[in-house]
């Protein structure tokens, strides 16, 4: 009688431990790195379909905020702006390749609403700042995870974010307000003697415009992961 084969059990190297379906960017080895460039890059109607649809969602939580909150603008002219949650929600379901061009997309499409190019060079440059930093972090600790073998990964996540975006947040307002007593400031021609009185403002701004942001990307961190588990994003 022949043996029967066992079957083949794979190792550890081999699971699609965080997301099931798909390789996530952090369980990278010298196994599957070809499949998970391969992916990353990878460009399918679901994904175009995804991007479609966000971009629209981006378009209303924009224009709700040009139109209502911008009625009210703080100091004369700044605008507390509630569309970047989209751009975290964007990057859960994709990653960081395609979540940069979706900042490119979204924040010069705003030229539609009559935006000035300085703020929207000033958002794009902030928002991307915010989203490398986040994403860079969030890779090594979910790096981490999968080397630990940590169970169930993606709810770990949910609270290790919070201490993350906090770290961020603050980075990026720093930033923000880096950028603006730099050269953002003379290009909206603002007064020298004023300048170093807006400093504060932006960074509070920043903080505050982020902080409202995670806040709502959270409220929907769980709803998203079961949208994206069922439809295999």
């Amino acid at each position: 009688m022949k043996k029967e084969k066992k079957p083949k059990i794979n190792s550890n190297k081999n699971l699609k431990n965080i997301w099931g379906n798909k390789f996530d960017t952090s369980e990278i080895n010298r196994r599957n790195r070809k499949i998970i460039i391969k992916n990353y890059f990878s460009l399918s109607i679901k994904k175009i379909t995804l991007i479609s649809m966000m971009l629209t969602l981006n378009i209303v939580v924009s224009a709700f905020s040009k139109f209502v909150i911008g009625m009210v603008p703080i100091n004369g002219f700044f605008v507390l702006e509630v569309s970047f949650f989209t751009i975290l929600i964007f990057l859960l379901i994709t990653n960081l390749f395609y979540t940069i061009f979706f900042i490119q997309m979204t924040t010069w499409f705003r030229v539609v609403f009559g935006d000035e190019w300085v703020g929207l060079l000033a958002m794009d440059l902030i928002d991307s700042y915010f989203i490398i930093i986040f994403a860079f972090i969030l890779f090594i600790v979910k790096y981490l995870m999968v080397k630990f073998k940590t169970p169930n990964i993606l709810n770990k996540v949910f609270w290790l974010q919070i201490p993350i975006f906090i770290i961020v947040i603050l980075l990026t307002a720093g930033f923000g307000t880096l950028l603006n007593w730099s050269f953002l400031l003379d290009i909206w021609n603002a007064p020298k003697e004023t300048q170093i009185g807006y400093l504060p403002i932006i960074f509070g701004l920043n903080i505050a415009k982020y902080s409202i942001n995670v806040f709502i990307f959270m409220l929907l961190y769980k709803p998203v992961l079961i949208l994206i588990k069922n439809y295999q994003f």
